[in-house]
């Protein structure tokens, strides 16, 4: 790593590039055991980054390593330690516990640090960490209500509209809308592609409703009229703005009294809005219209609609 020693960030941002495949199959990499040692798409390269940063960093400056090569399973348990005390969610544990065993895989692949990931981040450190009951959606009286208020932004209030009509009318993910552009979207027949670069596990999806859902259609024609047309990017650093939309969510469902969902929450909207069009004019079973959920929603698991839909 040369004479100077770089950042931890530094640090964790080569390590996790290292074992990035942008465009590689997933789905292959798992069929031959080599998918936990990767990551196939942009923002779970985002995430898995700053995750381990924030975990390392909880650590006071004369507990971290000054070199990845020194992390141990010390330093992991004390990370888990602060993070209990700041009583965050099991949630929150989990996906960082997650994190820093993904970054063992990146460290074994550039021969920094031989631990095991296993070792690193062992499965006791799991143990009686509960992941938080599924929220669901927010009810579409709510969903319509915060669409509302938010519009009102001073800033930022076209822009919030925008967003979220695509998140209802389409259950995208708020990262996915952010780095939306013209040409992922078919204004005529009201469909929208995710590319694998910006979903969630690199799995591309487009997200077209079935024929006969007239109401889901129009609502998703109605979602991308509200946007001009003719721009590259829909929006100008549509991160930052997805971020800030993600604050103005929070303080909005206290104005209004609303349980906070987060943005995630019209996601939830969407799934269930779309489970029982398909069950009542479309005369699915419900196991049917939960595997059009799970498609729409760029899963690979019908159980997963569950946590959107209970």
């Amino acid at each position: 790593m040369g004479n100077k020693r770089p950042s931890l960030v530094k640090q964790i941002a080569h390590a996790f590039a290292e074992i990035t495949r942008i465009g590689e199959s997933r789905h292959q990499a798992k069929l031959n055991g080599s998918a936990v040692r990767a990551i196939f798409s942009y923002e779970s390269v985002r995430s898995h980054r700053q995750r381990c940063i924030t975990a390392l960093k909880r650590l006071a400056p004369e507990q971290r390593p000054k070199l990845l090569r020194e992390l141990s399973p010390a330093h992991v348990q004390l990370v888990v330690d602060s993070m209990k005390a700041a009583q965050l969610s099991g949630s929150y544990i989990k996906n960082t516990l997650g994190s820093l065993r993904k970054l063992g895989h990146a460290l074994n692949t550039l021969g920094w640090n031989m631990t095991p990931p296993e070792t690193l981040a062992p499965n006791t450190l799991y143990t009686g960490i509960r992941r938080a009951a599924p929220r669901g959606g927010y009810s579409p009286a709510q969903a319509d209500q915060l669409i509302d208020y938010l519009s009102n932004d001073r800033h930022d209030g076209l822009q919030f509209r925008q967003m979220l009509l695509i998140m209802r009318a389409a259950g995208l993910r708020h990262t996915e809308v952010a780095r939306l552009r013209e040409s992922d979207l078919n204004r005529e027949l009201g469909t929208i592609l995710v590319r694998g670069t910006n979903a969630k596990g690199g799995r591309e999806r487009l997200v077209v409703l079935p024929d006969d859902d007239t109401a889901g259609r129009a609502a998703q024609r109605r979602a991308l009229d509200s946007i001009p047309a003719g721009k590259n990017w829909l929006w100008m650093d549509g991160p930052k703005l997805a971020r800030r939309l993600q604050d103005a969510i929070r303080n909005a469902c206290e104005e209004l009294t609303i349980e906070p969902k987060g943005l995630h929450g019209f996601r939830g909207t969407f799934a269930e809005e779309l489970l029982e069009r398909r069950m009542a004019s479309a005369g699915l079973t419900e196991k049917e219209a939960r595997h059009e959920v799970m498609r729409l929603l760029g899963h690979n698991r019908r159980a997963v609609t569950y946590a959107y839909v209970p």
